[in-house]
């Protein structure tokens, strides 16, 4: 029923198997425009994901369609989660603001404070799992801004898979629910710089995997 972590669990398994493949990450960097590509999108799970993104649309157009349809996605988790880990959930939404705005490692560390305090009382290997994922992400985040141009991509790719990992062990845990919303974010990132680089501003990704 919802509000559990069995059924929460069956939904994200449901999403989760509806991401893109790798073949699908390859039609959409293999478009040479924007019509291409969006065209290309309207086959594959980002049919809703770029639904109004128009070739004329600038850089910030599409970035602030993608952070509204990730912050609906993360409201749509919080509502399958049970009441006591909504706020924790919701919490995660204020990390958009903070990319947007250019986040400092004191409103990083702020946030990170404000989270932990969302954590309900809970067993001691849920808040395991929870404290596992949180140091898989700080770790990324404390290494990512010193490493060159040419490394981002791999950087991210492997914090993917380990969050995959994650998503799996940790199944039937709230843990599954932030490790998704995290997997979720990387696609949607990933998703951003296709776009992007359509208009010119930025390199084609290399992103070798899936």
């Amino acid at each position: 029923m919802s509000g559990s972590l069995e059924f929460a669990q069956a939904r994200l398994q449901s999403r989760h198997g509806e991401r893109p493949s790798g073949a699908t990450w390859s039609a959409l960097h293999a478009a040479v425009a924007m019509p291409a590509l969006l065209e290309a999108a309207r086959a594959t799970p980002f049919k809703a994901w770029t639904a109004g993104i128009e070739s004329a649309g600038t850089p910030r157009d599409v970035e602030r369609l993608l952070r509204e349809r990730l912050r609906s996605r993360i409201e749509e988790v919080s509502r399958w989660m049970p009441p006591q880990w909504r706020a924790a959930v919701a919490h995660t939404a204020a990390l958009l603001d903070l990319a947007a705005d250019g986040h400092t490692a004191q409103a990083r560390a702020k946030w990170l404070h404000e989270f932990r305090a969302r954590w309900p009382s809970c067993r001691s290997e849920d808040r395991l799992a929870m404290e596992e994922l949180v140091a898989l992400v700080e770790r990324h985040v404390a290494t990512f801004a010193r490493v060159p141009a040419d490394e981002a991509w791999p950087r991210r790719l492997a914090l993917h898979s380990r969050l995959q990992s994650l998503f799996r062990k940790h199944a039937l845990t709230p843990a599954a629910a932030f490790a998704y919303l995290a997997i979720l974010a990387l696609d949607v990132e990933r998703l951003r710089a296709e776009l992007v680089a359509q208009e010119g501003l930025a390199p084609r990704l290399h992103w070798d995997g899936p």
